[in-house]
C-alpha cells in the first residue's frame, strides 16, 4: 500500500425493521478487505448506517426502539445519536468488526425521513478525529446528492 493510501469500503444500506441491510458495496483495490457483504443485516444501533438513520427518527420511534424487549443497546447510544444528528453523520469504532471504523450519513426523502445511509469503512487506526472530519464532508455531500436523485 502506498503511503497516505487508505483502503476504503463504501456501503449503501437501507433500513428494514430494526436492522439495516447492505444493498451495495464498492471496495478500493488496495489493502485489507473488510467482511461486509451485500445482504448483510445489522442491528440499527450497531452499524454506523443504522445510527445515522436512527439519529433522524422521531422521538417516539427512538423510544420504542430503545424499549425493545430484545434490544441490548449501549447506554451511550442516545448521546451518539444526538451527536450524529448535530454533525450529520454517525461513527462506529470496532463495533461490527475488530479493527474497522465506519462513518455514515443518512439519505433522506422529501419529508426528511431517513430511507438509506451511505457508509465509508476504514481500518480503525486510519480514522483519527482529523480523518473523520475530512471524510465527513464528501460523505454528507454524496448522501445529499443521492437524496436529490431519488427525489
Amino acid at each position: 500500500m502506498l503511503k497516505n493510501e487508505v483502503h476504503k469500503t463504501v456501503l449503501l444500506s437501507i433500513p428494514v425493521g430494526n436492522t439495516v441491510v447492505v444493498v451495495a458495496k464498492l471496495e478500493s483495490a488496495l489493502g485489507h478487505r473488510f467482511h461486509a457483504y451485500i445482504g448483510q443485516t445489522l442491528l440499527l444501533h450497531r452499524a454506523a448506517a443504522g445510527k445515522a438513520i436512527l439519529s433522524l427518527r422521531s422521538k417516539d420511534y427512538l423510544q420504542a426502539y430503545l424499549d425493545g424487549e430484545y434490544l441490548l443497546a449501549p447506554p451511550e447510544l442516545r448521546t451518539q445519536l444526538e451527536r450524529a444528528q448535530r454533525l450529520g453523520y454517525a461513527v462506529t469504532h470496532d463495533e461490527i468488526e475488530s479493527g474497522v471504523s465506519c462513518l455514515a450519513a443518512p439519505v433522506v426523502n422529501l419529508s426528511h425521513e431517513p430511507i438509506a445511509a451511505i457508509s465509508i469503512c476504514v481500518a480503525s487506526n486510519e480514522l483519527s478525529e482529523q480523518a473523520s472530519r475530512s471524510y465527513s464532508s464528501p460523505l454528507i455531500q454524496a448522501a445529499r446528492q443521492l437524496a436529490a436523485r431519488i427525489g
